[in-house]
């Protein structure tokens, strides 16, 4: 389906609505600013970015929040994420 779906994309230069991305939920939007702003403190090892780790705790410390699990969790997520289209990035 979401080849037929990309195909008519190509062909029409149209966008179907089910290959839209959904809508950012807003009730989590402050762990995407969060996420925002510990990423801004990654590290790079030289061979691409690093996983956040220390950077959640400095993070913490600086801004005086304390991510209880369910949030600790969602930057996690959002890290993964993040890394793993940084890797595909770079093999294109």
């Amino acid at each position: 389906m979401r080849e037929h779906l990309e195909a008519h994309e190509r062909a029409t230069g149209e966008t179907p609505p089910d290959l839209l991305p959904a809508p950012f939920p807003h009730e989590i939007g402050h762990l995407w600013d969060w996420f925002r702003q510990i990423s801004r403190m990654r590290q790079n090892n030289g061979m691409g970015v690093s996983p956040l780790s220390t950077e959640i705790l400095t993070w913490q410390s600086l801004s005086h929040i304390e991510l209880n699990p369910y949030e600790l969790d969602v930057i996690w997520s959002l890290d993964s994420m993040y890394l793993e289209h940084q890797s595909k990035k770079a093999t294109t």
